[in-house]
């Protein structure tokens, strides 16, 4: 862990660190020997390892002989076994997986519901994870639906999932993941839904650049013009104060 600290203070890419670390310790220390235990160990640190750089794919391998070691010596239930499954779930999503990965972890977090409760602080991380996933999601295929009514339609299912599951948990997210449910009813032309989201979603107290966009949107949609003015000019100044930054869901009006 030193060599790898000092390695990334001088700059050098920790795939790069890593094969040094190894011969360093392959000199100074004979080799462990094999057992279901320090398999564990090893397929845990090699997991961290994999994510850390960005390898999901090659994560995901691991995890899925990791989480069965784990299930045997521990439990099924164990915080250790539903962290790696959770985790794997993660590396699915990243690695394009998202519709398996999404529905691993919500077993997951079933189980977590289950044996921990809901205000279990691994229940909500896992809670938190679901939303965010769904959420995604919903943006995500308003940005690429091209006007495609069905997958608006499906963007809205994901929201209201993302909504229900902040609500249900209490989630500081909440009001983010309204705001997406909000962005699929405009992409819908379902704009009195749309503006009725918006207010629940953001906080007045809270400077939210794609929220001011959005009712910016919906007033010109709705032939309010001026007041469309009013909160692009308001969306112009946020930007500027760069307390939060447009995303591209937005950028095809933005100009």
């Amino acid at each position: 862990k030193e060599l790898l600290a000092f390695d990334s203070q001088h700059g050098v890419p920790l795939d790069e660190a890593l094969p040094k670390v190894k011969a360093w310790i392959d000199k100074r220390f004979p080799p462990i020997p094999p057992s279901p235990e320090n398999r564990t160990i090893w397929l845990a640190r090699v997991t961290e390892m994999m994510m850390e750089l960005k390898r999901f794919k090659e994560a995901s391998e691991y995890y899925e002989q990791l989480i069965p070691l784990l299930t045997e010596q521990k439990g099924p239930d164990h915080r250790e076994t539903l962290k790696a499954v959770r985790m794997n779930s993660k590396s699915l999503q990243l690695s394009g997986q998202g519709k398996q990965g999404t529905a691993m972890l919500k077993r997951c977090l079933e189980r977590y519901v289950e044996v921990f409760g809901a205000q279990d602080e691994d229940t909500l991380v896992a809670a938190s994870e679901y939303a965010g996933a769904h959420g995604w999601a919903a943006r995500n295929l308003c940005e690429t639906a091209n006007r495609d009514r069905e997958l608006y339609e499906r963007a809205l299912e994901k929201a209201e999932i993302a909504e229900e599951t902040a609500e249900r948990f209490n989630l500081p997210s909440r009001p983010y993941l309204k705001y997406s449910k909000a962005l699929v009813y405009y992409r819908l032309d379902r704009l009195d839904d749309c503006w009725a989201m918006l207010e629940e979603a953001i906080d007045d107290d809270i400077p939210h650049t794609d929220a001011a966009m959005l009712r910016a949107l919906c007033h010109e949609a709705a032939g309010r013009h001026q007041a469309a003015l009013d909160w692009y000019a308001a969306t112009c100044e946020l930007i500027r104060k760069k307390r939060w930054n447009i995303t591209t869901l937005h950028r095809e009006t933005a100009g």
